[in-house]
């Protein structure tokens, strides 16, 4: 069942801690929501990291983001090497840190401003055509009293 690879728990739990940030920056790398993943945690037991490292895996499935190709056996492997393993999928850690750190403030942003893009749009669209004229009015009235002036 679950303890697929019994030698994952006898690593050493940064090791583990490891593994699990390869599974997690390939998953902001497709894409996928950095905000409230519980398994991005990389505190705790062994077992734990290891829960929640078959829990990022799985992931990518449950929410249809586009896992890279090979990336579970990569980082389940037995001889494991963090930094050959990220350079394979083409990832880094400092940029997926920085997107989640962004992510992290756009979703509080985005909270707040949910509902008001679309009615921001609607308004703009509203002005947009009346403002329009009125500007060349300003722009017409402006040159010609200047001109007025002139003479």
């Amino acid at each position: 069942g679950e303890q697929g690879e019994p030698w994952l728990l006898k690593q050493h739990g940064d090791v583990l801690v490891q593994r699990l940030k390869v599974v997690k920056a390939a998953w902001i790398a497709a894409g996928g929501s950095s905000v409230q993943q519980d398994w991005f945690n990389q505190g705790g037991s062994k077992e734990q990291l290891l829960a929640r490292l078959r829990k990022g895996l799985g992931q990518f499935q449950e929410h249809a983001v586009p896992c890279p190709a090979g990336l579970q056996e990569a980082v389940l492997v037995e001889d494991f090497c963090f930094d050959a393993c990220m350079s394979h999928f083409g990832l880094d850690w400092e940029k997926s840190k920085a997107a989640r750190i962004r992510a992290g403030y756009a979703a509080l942003c985005d909270i707040a401003t949910r509902s008001e893009p679309q009615s921001m749009q609607v308004s703009e669209a509203k002005a947009s055509p009346a403002e329009t004229p009125r500007q060349r009015l300003v722009s017409g009235d402006s040159s010609g009293t200047s001109g007025e002036q002139g003479e």
